[in-house]
């Protein structure tokens, strides 16, 4: 039996490296990576985000002219809303008190999820048609739109986890279900 080792120093690795398991991976012993995911290559992950269908919800709130104008780079958006889906999931569940809880559980994780989606879809939409460039000056990146969410939204969700782990959500506590 070979012992499965860490190769390498960490501070000299990228987080792709890290992901992948290259360089330095969990080694098998013969130098093979027995991580997981480390098959997987970047044209398999396009196709996965696009099963979950945010491509071509992305395409929709867009619309044929920004989508055109967009081109090879069509395919982040996906991410961008799944950003603001994320930052709503995070805010959800841990600052509003992940409400629903009076239904079933089945009924309760769909109205959240539905809600979430909801508002991560709304949060996009404010955020490249209106808050980008009318209230952060972001540059354009289309006649119409302007900003990358990745990068401003992502700060929020960082943000909001130090808001959630650090400060214990203080303020909105009153928001979440009081237990008796």
């Amino acid at each position: 039996m070979r012992i499965k080792t860490l190769v390498g120093p960490p501070e000299r690795l990228g987080p792709y490296q890290v992901v992948r398991g290259e360089r330095w991976g969990v080694s098998d012993g013969d130098g093979a990576a027995v991580v997981p995911w480390a098959p997987i290559s970047a044209s398999q992950v396009r196709p996965s985000s696009s099963a979950l269908g945010l491509q071509a919800l992305a395409r929709l709130v867009l619309g044929p002219n920004d989508v055109a104008e967009l081109g090879a780079t069509m395919p982040i958006f996906s991410a961008q809303i799944g950003v603001c889906w994320v930052l709503w999931m995070i805010l959800w569940a841990n600052c509003f008190g992940n409400m629903p809880a009076s239904a079933s559980a089945t009924r309760n994780v769909v109205s959240r999820i539905v809600t979430t989606f909801v508002l991560g879809i709304a949060t996009f939409v404010l955020y490249y048609f209106f808050a980008a460039s009318s209230v952060l000056h972001e540059p354009p990146i289309t006649a119409r739109l302007s900003g990358n969410a990745l990068g401003w939204i992502d700060w929020w969700v960082l943000w909001t986890l130090v808001y959630v782990l650090c400060f214990e959500s203080f303020g909105v506590a009153k928001l979440r279900p009081q237990e008796n």
